[in-house]
């Protein structure tokens, strides 16, 4: 992920600034920061933090993070896998309920649970395509 950060960091160059922290030989700045995992991006805006993330990102996704920073205003996305496995549970749980019986409630949370996920799957579909 240190190859797309640098990147990203240097499109946003005069409005983010990025820090580093080895939290190997720096526990206590991880400590203060409430850093639990590795890595852990931490956006901050005007004293108050406005994002945080654990876990690699895509390029793309790094963008729009550096992007929420720079207008201090927080990520409104989730990234592809968590929208596929939110699909893949939603489906699972509606074939269960199917074939369950059928049990309704296991059908109308799948449901839910897919509704929820499509509407941000279709902006990052149509992004694909612009």
């Amino acid at each position: 992920m240190r190859p797309d950060l640098d990147v990203v960091a240097g499109e946003f160059a005069g409005y983010v600034d990025v820090v580093s922290v080895d939290v190997s030989l720096e526990p206590e700045v991880a400590q203060s920061m409430a850093a639990r995992a590795t890595p852990t991006l931490i956006g901050v805006r005007d004293g108050s933090e406005v994002v945080r993330h654990t876990g690699r990102l895509t390029r793309a996704e790094l963008g729009d993070l550096f992007q929420s920073v720079a207008d201090g205003e927080p990520v409104a996305w989730l990234g592809r896998r968590d929208l596929f496995l939110r699909e893949t549970t939603g489906l699972a749980l509606v074939v269960a309920g199917v074939f369950a019986g059928p049990a309704w409630p296991l059908v109308l949370i799948g449901g839910i649970i897919m509704a929820l996920s499509f509407v941000p799957n279709l902006r990052i579909r149509r992004d694909r395509v612009s």
